[in-house]
């Protein structure tokens, strides 16, 4: 739908359209970089282990989870770790700390890289560039290099596979589509924010914690029911705006940190009463 407005680019995607508004501007479209460093992890956890739904491949290597198991099972038996930030959590996953951010940076990381690299089998090595590739996301367009040369590898592979076939040696189509997305958006929008002014640009603030937290709380409010009507949702509303007068740092989003509306100074002093009118 918002290709025909894209303003004519030659991506695979379509990651900006006319804002109707301000026809001079665009309106990014961004994939939450943390949940696409999630699935990229998830994808590496199914191939050839789990459910085994993947096989990855890429010039002549296999992408496989099982080098990351082996090389922490290796490394528990030693008494100075290579690998000391990883542990069984990070290995042995269930549907709680799939969520988790942080044991998926771990795991993809320039460290497990070259441990893999050092210290692995030489089959290793696709794992090993994976890993360091999904780490140096941050290289925006050198990483979407690595991505085009996997899939024409993998669009190019000697032998009778059909389309499924080959879709599955490859990283999810979501999730690569998400990440040229968020890297197109971060650059083009990065720039427009500095030629027009900003004297720099956060780019973690590109992310989706503000809506996480509040449909969070959201949920919590509803508890049992999954169901709400319009009249429950605007109830629930009005209760989150009014205890937004505290801000609260909890869940697994950064939160609001607006200092200026907190409760800093809390008192257990009890208040004082009021005083009694003597009429006459």
């Amino acid at each position: 739908m918002q290709k025909a407005m894209d303003g004519g680019t030659d991506k695979d995607v379509c990651y900006r359209t006319v804002n109707l508004f301000a026809r001079q501007r665009y309106i990014y479209l961004f994939s939450d970089a943390p949940n696409l460093v999630k699935t990229a992890r998830n994808c590496l956890l199914h191939s050839g282990s789990d459910r085994c739904t993947r096989y990855m491949w890429n010039e002549g290597f296999f992408v496989l989870w099982q080098d990351v198991a082996q090389m922490y099972y290796q490394d528990v038996q030693n008494c100075l770790k290579l690998l000391p930030r990883l542990t069984f959590d990070h290995i042995n996953l269930n549907a709680y700390s799939k969520m988790r951010v942080s044991l998926a940076a771990q795991v993809l990381s320039a460290s497990m890289a070259a441990v893999l690299r050092s210290f692995g089998p030489p089959e290793a090595e696709g794992t090993a560039k994976y890993c360091e590739m999904v780490e140096g996301f941050q290289w925006l367009l050198k990483f979407l290099d690595y991505l085009k040369t996997w899939k024409e590898a993998c669009d190019n592979r000697p032998g009778n596979f059909d389309q499924n076939a080959r879709s599955k040696i490859f990283i999810l189509w979501q999730t690569h589509e998400g990440f040229q997305l968020t890297v197109y958006s971060v650059i083009e929008a990065t720039q427009f924010l500095l030629q027009e002014g900003m004297e720099f640009v956060l780019t973690e603030r590109f992310c989706q914690d503000s809506l996480e937290e509040y449909f969070g709380h959201q949920r919590k409010l509803g508890r049992r029911n999954d169901n709400p009507d319009i009249r429950a949702f605007g109830y629930n509303n009005n209760a989150i705006r009014i205890q937004r007068q505290v801000s609260c740092q909890s869940g697994n989003t950064r939160g609001r940190k607006d200092r200026t509306r907190a409760w800093e100074q809390v008192t257990d002093d009890p208040i004082p009463c009021k005083k009694k009118v003597i009429r006459d």
